[in-house]
């Protein structure tokens, strides 16, 4: 397999989409799989790969938005392989898009508040309104789990395994490199039930070291509104008290 690098994609037009000056670095690569036969004539896949983070500008313009490069090889001239390659392509790309996508949401909820955050995934994003508050609570722990968002950046780890992972580290102290590892190679129904295991052998005190571990996690924000100068309250506090 064969990626281009930034500079070459900006010749092909394909890869991603430059836009805003902001120092974010996302950069879209292409990958290609070559297929040689017998005789020793080869062609080239175009494969859907997505969302490495790179530290790079092309032509002092920074890259900031995500653009999906797809496969231009008809189904019925692609060869088995090729079409499992495909398919693996696609839930790496997935996985990337979604890691993105989740540190996207955690910084606009800093910036902007939770309600509005879930209001542009209802409206933007077409979200349910469970499916919205969902992503951007997930959004927000999974900021506390460095080695879960970096597995899902590099395509390895699936949302829904990172989701798992997330409500775990909120229900009670885990260690992540316990289970970081399982969440890139079980499905989600699996790793489910491995972190449930998990729990119950690292539960022993009733209870206790859960509510601690909630205490530790208190806080709370005041910031203004754009909006309307309003002040909103954003925090985390403790389950028996409220404070």
């Amino acid at each position: 397999m064969r990626c281009v690098g930034a500079a070459e994609a900006e010749r092909r037009r394909v890869g991603f989409v430059v836009g805003s000056a902001k120092p974010v670095t996302l950069v879209l690569v292409l990958c290609f799989f070559a297929r040689c036969g017998v005789g020793g004539g080869c062609f080239v896949t175009p494969v859907w790969h997505a969302v490495f983070m790179v530290r790079t500008a092309v032509k002092g313009r920074v890259v900031n938005e995500i653009e999906m490069v797809l496969p231009n090889l008809p189904l019925g001239d692609a060869t088995l392989d090729q079409l499992q390659d495909r398919l693996a392509s696609t839930f790496r790309a997935e996985n990337q898009t979604a890691a993105v996508r989740a540190e996207t949401l955690a910084e606009l909820t800093r910036r902007e508040g939770t309600h509005l955050i879930e209001n542009t995934l209802r409206e933007t994003g077409l979200r349910p309104r469970r499916k919205a508050r969902s992503e951007v609570k997930t959004a927000r722990e999974l900021e506390e789990l460095p080695k879960t968002s970096r597995g899902m950046r590099q395509g390895d780890i699936p949302y829904d395994n990172a989701r798992i992972l997330a409500k775990a580290s909120q229900r009670g102290e885990i260690d992540e490199d316990d289970l970081v590892d399982k969440a890139s190679t079980q499905s989600p129904d699996k790793f489910a039930g491995t972190v449930r295991k998990y729990e119950r052998q690292r539960s022993q005190d009733d209870g206790v070291s859960r509510l601690e571990h909630q205490r530790s996690r208190r806080f709370a924000r005041i910031r203004t509104a754009t909006e309307d100068g309003m002040k909103v309250i954003y925090g985390r506090f403790d389950p028996v008290t409220g404070a």
